[in-house]
């Protein structure tokens, strides 16, 4: 089983299924389809319960290098596809999911798409 922790304004949605992908750095030991993914959320003491069991259905390379330049396997993203994977990934839009990388990793981006 591996693990996926999610931010705290994550959880909930995680929780109730709304949420149903992620967008990580590429792991030393990496998350392949059909692995079982254990969810938890990053600000939650250890030891606390899982927000959900799922198992990866896809994973996708992604590189951003700003809100217009979002890639998925090599191909870039249209404003309505950009749109669509913030939206699924728990993001208002393709901006705010960029300056939330941005901060975190800076720019430009690489990791991968997971599905679940």
């Amino acid at each position: 089983m591996k693990t996926i922790k999610h931010g705290a304004e994550f959880a909930d949605q995680v929780e109730k299924g709304s949420v149903r992908q992620a967008i990580r750095k590429a792991r030393k030991m990496p998350i392949e389809v059909g692995d079982v993914l254990s969810h938890h959320c990053s600000q939650r003491p250890k030891g606390a319960k899982t927000l959900r069991t799922s198992t990866c259905t896809q994973v996708r390379s992604v590189v951003m290098a700003g809100s217009d330049k979002i890639f998925v396997t090599g191909r870039q993203l249209t404003q309505a596809q950009a749109s669509t994977l913030a939206l699924a990934s728990g993001f208002k839009s393709p901006r705010t999911m960029c300056a939330a990388f941005e901060e975190s990793h800076g720019l430009p981006f690489t990791g991968q798409v997971i599905n679940w």
